[in-house]
């Protein structure tokens, strides 16, 4: 099943002013770190705090640390790839 919050990044390019994400997706948990990192205008320091928050709350849902890291380190904003039609 695809997550519909990565099919309407896909849609609009963009996660826009707001970060919409879901849990227990590994994509959306990685866009939450991007948007954290690109969009908020916080401190460096309240920056690292929440992306380490983010980063912990994805891996309490059982996802993988450094695949997290990979997805979120991409230029392009993290989105669940659109499932092929048969």
């Amino acid at each position: 099943m695809t997550c519909p919050e990565c099919a309407t990044v896909r849609t609009h390019g963009s996660p826009g002013r707001v970060s919409v994400t879901c849990p227990k997706c590994l994509y959306c948990a990685a866009r939450r770190i991007q948007f954290i990192q690109r969009v908020m205008k916080v401190s460096k320091d309240t920056k690292v705090a929440k992306c380490r928050e983010a980063l912990q709350e994805a891996m309490d849902w059982g996802h993988a640390e450094t695949e997290i890291r990979r997805l979120a380190k991409l230029d392009a904003w993290a989105v669940e790839p659109a499932k092929k039609k048969s």
